[in-house]
Order: C-alpha cells, then sequence, then structure tokens
C-alpha cells in the first residue's frame, strides 16, 4: 500500500512562472508516476480538485472547503483508489467549534480543517486524515495535534465527541498525513499519539518545503501511523522544476 502527501500550492497564489496553469501538467504527470494507493492534497482549491479527479477518474475523491463545508476554499483533498471501500467520510475545523464551518480558534492565522475518510480493505479497516495545520500559531499546532487524538482515540468516527478524553482505545489502523508547518519531533506533532514513518525507518529529515527556490527550506510535511501498521519504505520525492512549492512524501505499507 503506497501513500503519499503534497501541498499542492494553491491556485491564485502569486507564484510567476509556477502558477498552477503552468505547473498543473507537469504536476498530474508526477501523480501518475507515483502511483499512490491514497494520496492526500493540502491546500487544494476546486479547480484543482476537478483538474487532478479529471487525471485520475478512476479513483474516488473526498473534499470538503474549508470556508463554507461544501466548496468554497482550500480543502484537505483525499484520493483513494477504487479497490478500497468507503465506509464513512468527513471533515472537521481545528478549532473549539469542530463542527463549524468556517471557524478559527487558538490564534491561527486562518481557518484550519483535517479531512477523513475509513476505508474497508482485504486487510480490514483503515481510518486515513489527511489536514493542514497553521504557519503562526504554536498553540493553535498544539491543540490541533489534541484533537485529533481525540478524534481517532473515540470508539468510532461517528461516536467521536470534542474535546473528550478516550483513555482505552489503542490506536493501530491510522494514517494521518500533510503539511503540519512544523519540524520533526515537534511537541504539536507528539500530542498525536502516533507513529512518523520517517522516524520509524531511520530516515534523514529532508527539505519538503522549498518555496519554488525563493524561500528558507523545512521539513514540515508528514506521514504518521498507528500501531498495527508498519512502513516498509519513506521516500521525499524532489523535482527540478518543482510541481509544487512543496515536495511530495511517500511512504510504503504492507499489502492493505
Amino acid at each position: 500500500m503506497k501513500v503519499a502527501s503534497l501541498n499542492i500550492r494553491y491556485d491564485g497564489a502569486p507564484d510567476g512562472d509556477f502558477v498552477w496553469s503552468k505547473r498543473r501538467q507537469r504536476c498530474l504527470e508526477a501523480i501518475g508516476a507515483i502511483g499512490a494507493d491514497i494520496f492526500g492534497f493540502q491546500e487544494a482549491v476546486s479547480n484543482q480538485i476537478d483538474d487532478i479527479h479529471r487525471a485520475f477518474p478512476e479513483m474516488t475523491k473526498v473534499a470538503c472547503g474549508r470556508d463554507d463545508g461544501v466548496s468554497k476554499g482550500e480543502s484537505c483533498l483525499i484520493m483513494v483508489s477504487r479497490k478500497y471501500r468507503v465506509l464513512n467520510k468527513g471533515t472537521f475545523w481545528l478549532s473549539e467549534k469542530p463542527f463549524e464551518p468556517g471557524s478559527v480558534s487558538w490564534g491561527a492565522s486562518c481557518t484550519r480543517i483535517a479531512t477523513w475518510v475509513e476505508l474497508e480493505g482485504a486487510a480490514g479497516r483503515l481510518l486515513v486524515v489527511n489536514t493542514h495545520w497553521d504557519v503562526d500559531s504554536e498553540l493553535a499546532r498544539d491543540r490541533s495535534g489534541k484533537l485529533i487524538h481525540t478524534f481517532l482515540a473515540a470508539p468510532s468516527p461517528g461516536e467521536w465527541v470534542p474535546m473528550q478524553a478516550y483513555q482505552s482505545k489503542t490506536i493501530e489502523n491510522v494514517i494521518v498525513f500533510g503539511d503540519f508547518n512544523c519540524e520533526p519531533g515537534s511537541q504539536s506533532l507528539n500530542f498525536l499519539g502516533l507513529k512518523d514513518t520517517r522516524s520509524v525507518l531511520n530516515q534523514r529529515a529532508q527539505a519538503t518545503f522549498q518555496g519554488f527556490g525563493e524561500q528558507p527550506e523545512e521539513c514540515i510535511d508528514h506521514i504518521f501511523c498507528g500501531s498495527g501498521l508498519q512502513p516498509i519504505s519513506f521516500v521525499t520525492m524532489n523535482y527540478e522544476p518543482p510541481i509544487s512549492d512543496h515536495n511530495p512524501i511517500v511512504a510504503t505499507f504492507p499489502q492493505w
């Protein structure tokens, strides 16, 4: 099972030679070459979602606009191979009001979300969460980690009560990936209570954000998994010219 994450950089940003219309084809070709079974994209807006789904109609899309809970604003798009059956899906807001579209809390610079899908494959059920954390507020990142942890620890996604502490459930068949806007080992990431696939495999932290060569490089994109999953490989993909201001990251797991 191949899992990949990429902050695709929203269409409409003032990126000069790297605007979406100029890099779209290269980006779609790279996505196809990666060939992930489960792909998470951050910052995708509605026309980018359409472009990706049009290029890969054999995959199921799960997306929700963060501004209105439908299609407005950036999303955390999940694309899933049809060999998996989608059992449930949803989005919650990384705020004090997780079910209120557009809500912002904890000094975050803008609305932040987590989109999830519950899948069934040959090995059983798998919960996948794609998220994009705040870039400015460490408090918001800390609270986002804690909030997602309670979601994962609930008896089931449909039974989740935000802010409630769940003590009994071991978090096993779970993948959480995305742009976390913090480096490996950050306290905010530790609140998730999951394994960092990069660290498990003793992989050196390589830059995932390169800002099209205009900003300092950072390792802020990650793939985490629960105790029931053991990664086989992890790689940071590099492209020249870049396909986004972030580089894709790819983790491989045993067949699911």
